[in-house]
């Protein structure tokens, strides 16, 4: 038996259409009739908005193809007065961090270069004083901080490209740092590794 036009439309299921382009607001309404279009709608957004995956940067000293140059970090030198009272132990660990520092914040130099480091002056502070005086004056008195001299080399001629001198007791915005004996000097080193790197950024263009 045919069916006339009126007939055919109250006879059609219900089922929503599959366009071939993704309208935003059909979208929406068809996807509260049937599960399966969330589906194709997910599908359809993956195939239209591909993303390439960043590059990571390789480890520092090894030769990539992004970025193809070579940067060496040299473990920082020793100068720190013995009236600091620095053990061994925390010296190495200062040593370490300035490095691995260093490390990150050239890891994209856009030539060859090697780095050397001096740590000058180390200002351990005294947890208890700064405890007791922020108690009395709401403030903790010992500050701390640390003293750095950084050259950067062309890795192939040996020229200077960059000398900087970093001299840097944390302000008060990093006062929960005073309350342990290295946390100012820890802050002085990252912060000078950040600062040196931006300027060997520009010296080396």
């Amino acid at each position: 038996m045919a069916l006339d036009g009126k007939s055919a439309r109250t006879c059609m299921p219900t089922l929503p259409p599959c366009p071939t382009h993704v309208n935003p607001s059909l979208a929406r309404a068809s996807m509260s009739l049937h599960p399966i279009f969330l589906a194709v709608v997910l599908m359809a957004a993956v195939a239209g908005c591909r993303t390439v995956d960043p590059i990571e940067p390789a480890p520092i000293g090894l030769t990539t193809a992004t970025p193809a140059h070579r940067i060496d970090i040299a473990q920082a030198q020793w100068s720190v007065p013995e009236s600091a009272k620095i053990t061994a132990g925390e010296r190495a660990y200062l040593q370490t961090l300035l490095q691995t520092e260093l490390q990150g914040a050239l890891a994209n130099a856009p030539r060859d270069i090697t780095v050397e480091s001096n740590i000058t002056r180390i200002d351990p502070v005294s947890a208890g004083l700064n405890i007791a005086s922020a108690l009395v004056l709401f403030l903790p008195f010992d500050k701390g901080g640390a003293s750095v001299e950084f050259v950067c080399r062309d890795a192939r001629t040996g020229a200077t490209l960059s000398k900087f001198t970093s001299n840097i007791n944390p302000s008060m915005a990093h006062m929960r740092a005073r309350f342990r004996r290295l946390g100012p000097a820890e802050i002085a080193l990252r912060q000078a590794a950040a600062e040196f790197a931006a300027q060997v950024e520009k010296s080396v263009q």
